[in-house]
Formats: C-alpha cells, structure tokens, sequence
C-alpha cells in the first residue's frame, strides 16, 4: 500500500474517531437532558397524585357526612311522621 494511501486512510480514521467522540458527547447530552425532562415530569405528576389524592380523601369525608345526615333527617322524618299518624289515629 502506497505511503500516500496509508496517510489518506489515517485522516479518514482520525475524521471518523472524531465524529464518533463528537456524537457520542451529544447523545451524552442530549440522554441528560430527556433524564432531568423526565425526573421534572414525574415530580409534576407526584405533586398532582397527592393533591388528587387529597381531594378524594376530603370528597369521601364529605359523602360520609352527607350520608349520614341523610340517614339522620330520614329516621327524623319517619318519627315525625309516625307521631303524626298515631294523633290522627
């Protein structure tokens, strides 16, 4: 193989060690990048879990306590109808 020739391959082989290091910094960054998107993304949605998970604890409170009113004006309700009943008796 001509000298010339060698010498040709060799900067070509130096050109592409250097695309590859060049490409290889960049998917580095660019792999930082996605990972920091990703851990900000997963904070947004842990934050939102626990506010929603809040909100259903406090929605199931409230039902519990309406429903227990509700219980508590219809057992009224019937006692009061009853009385009413047995005066017309």
């Amino acid at each position: 193989m001509p000298a010339q020739r060698i010498a040709a391959l060799e900067q070509q082989l130096q050109a592409a060690t250097e695309a590859v290091a060049s490409l290889t910094l960049a998917s580095a960054e660019a792999v930082a990048q996605l990972t920091a998107a990703n851990t900000e993304a997963v904070n947004k949605l842990t934050l939102a879990n626990a506010e929603l998970t809040e909100q259903l604890a406090d929605a199931d409170n409230r039902f519990r306590k309406l429903k227990r009113s509700a219980r508590n004006d219809d057992s009224a309700l019937r006692s009061q109808l009853a009385t009413a009943q047995s005066r017309r008796g």
